[in-house]
């Protein structure tokens, strides 16, 4: 993973040693570790989901030997199109909401070390046993774990990893809550599941946020209606990003008796900000399209969902990186182009570029 580099790989190798000797991993159980992870998987497509799974020793294990890593990654490629921002800061206070194993608290630790970001990390989560598992991985006295939103101090960021489907329209609550504790110069990530219904509450806490003053960065425009919500077929209904990376060493384990390839990381998510403003960017709502003589993308814009064509006759220096757009890149566009109907037409003078941060940083 391009994006990520091999200083967060070494991390995941030190905390899968780790995980491997607290749940004494042996490959002659193999069968049963591949058949609770696919038990768990199984449950996180289920329409609720109870915050209650990580009780069971099994599932907990099932979900740090497989899951762990590919969700940390996750948390770290968010925090990466933040870097910006964090540059230059002296310290940084940041909140993990419903932390489960800990996998993105570390995240947080991690990507502000590399900063050389003095931190503290609060670790959020009423489950008791996988509390008990994270204290046994985290060693760092930076990093305090809680049962309770008792804290008096300005949070930096937020966090919430894959918990919408446990906390429903109890994110409403939340967020109330939380307002009363932001910094001047503070985020909200939310990172969960590419699933429709979780658009759709990732659709209702951007308008939610804005009337509190925050605005939304990453990957949704500040204002104006989701137009992937309005799609009919579902395979288009929802909105995400997929990253192309090397599984760790225990996930390709896992995944030998899986049968099929994790060749991407795919999440939906939003990041929202009550100081920075958004760049002048455009989202890919799909991947590169290759049609016979044209390749096309599908962008979310603040003009709602809009196609951008390239014919094969017009691709250039400047515009042939637009075959290689995933679900999820950030993609700026300059030069001359034709637009009609929410259809833009490239040439060859069209320039099509990826853009590494969501953050308008000249205004800083």
């Amino acid at each position: 993973m391009k994006e990520i580099g091999s200083f967060f790989y070494k991390k995941v190798d030190e905390y899968e040693e780790k995980i491997k000797a607290v749940f004494n991993f042996d490959e002659k159980f193999l069968g049963t570790y591949v058949k609770n992870v696919k038990k768990l998987s199984d449950s996180f497509l289920r329409k609720k989901v109870e915050p209650v799974y990580f009780y069971d020793e099994k599932f907990l294990r099932a979900y740090s030997f497989f899951y762990f890593s590919q969700n940390y990654f996750k948390t770290i490629y968010l925090l990466s199109l933040l870097k910006p921002a964090f540059e230059g800061r002296k310290k940084v206070v940041a909140l993990d909401f419903g932390g489960g194993p800990g996998n993105s608290t570390l995240a947080i630790r991690d990507f502000l070390l590399k900063l050389g970001i003095d931190y503290k990390v609060y670790y959020l989560d009423k489950q008791s046993s996988v509390s008990n598992f994270f204290e046994n991985i985290k060693k760092d006295e930076k990093i305090i774990i809680k049962d309770n939103f008792d804290m008096d101090e300005e949070i930096d960021i937020f966090l919430f990893s894959y918990t919408l489907k446990e906390i429903g329209r109890g994110y409403r609550r939340i967020i109330s809550k939380i307002i009363s504790r932001v910094s001047d110069d503070s985020f909200i990530i939310f990172l969960d599941a590419p699933d429709p219904e979780l658009l759709s509450f990732i659709e209702e806490i951007r308008k939610l946020s804005y009337k509190n003053g925050f605005f939304s960065l990453f990957p949704c425009p500040k204002k104006g209606s989701c137009p992937v919500l309005k799609l009919k077929k579902d395979k288009e209904k929802t909105c995400f990003t997929q990253l192309e990376w090397e599984p760790t060493d225990l996930v390709k384990t896992i995944n030998s008796k899986l049968f099929f390839r994790i060749k991407y990381l795919k999440f939906s998510s939003i990041i929202l900000s009550n100081s920075w403003e958004r760049d002048n960017y455009i989202f890919s709502v799909s991947p590169y399209l290759k049609e016979k003589g044209k390749g096309r993308v599908y962008f979310c814009t603040d003009e709602g969902r809009v196609e951008a064509i390239l014919m094969k006759k017009n691709v250039s220096e400047s515009n042939e990186i637009f075959k290689e757009i995933l679900r999820g890149s950030m993609i700026k566009i300059g030069g001359e182009f034709e637009k009609s109907n929410k259809i833009l037409k490239f040439g060859k003078e069209t320039k099509v570029s990826f853009c590494d941060t969501p953050l308008k940083t000249n205004l800083k």
